[in-house]
């Protein structure tokens, strides 16, 4: 989900007047996966990778969304960890706002949303049993690797 809101930064005024501000400083992570759920973010300027399992899913830049989407599920823990590739700025969206939104919304809408993210979530459950693969079959092949060595060093 991406906003665009003009060149640089969010240009809006009124939503600067409503929502607060952090800034986070390179590698400085704005929250962990499987933190507790908690606000939502719009990014002012800057750059945050979401990771799964220490592996980068996406990069968000200025005007994207995070943050949000488990409140669509009603899951207490955040599914990546966001950390800040350089100097950002986010605006921060109270998480009790974005449950009123959500609690206003038009049931069609929330339907959506949710057969739109179980989806995702599908794609995101196949990434991490492919990263999993990954993993052993290269610590098999570094062992296999490590074998071999051992048995020719003795010949």
């Amino acid at each position: 989900m991406k906003l665009i809101f003009m060149n640089s930064g969010i240009k809006d005024k009124n939503f600067k007047e409503n929502f607060l501000t952090k800034q986070l400083v390179k590698n400085e992570n704005l929250f962990r996966e499987d933190d507790l759920l908690g606000d939502g973010y719009i990014i002012d300027y800057g750059e945050i990778t979401l990771k799964r399992n220490n592996k980068i899913v996406e990069t968000l830049g200025e005007g994207e969304i995070l943050g949000i989407f488990n409140l669509f599920f009603e899951n207490n823990n955040r599914f990546f960890t966001a950390t800040a590739n350089v100097k950002t700025q986010v605006y921060i969206i109270p998480e009790q706002y974005l449950r009123d939104i959500l609690n206003k919304a038009d049931p069609f809408v929330k339907h959506g949303f949710r057969t739109w993210f179980k989806l995702t979530s599908k794609f995101l459950v196949a990434l991490d049993k492919d990263f999993e693969k990954q993993t052993k079959q290269k610590k098999q092949d570094d062992d296999d690797k490590e074998t071999y060595n051992k048995m020719k060093s003795v010949n």
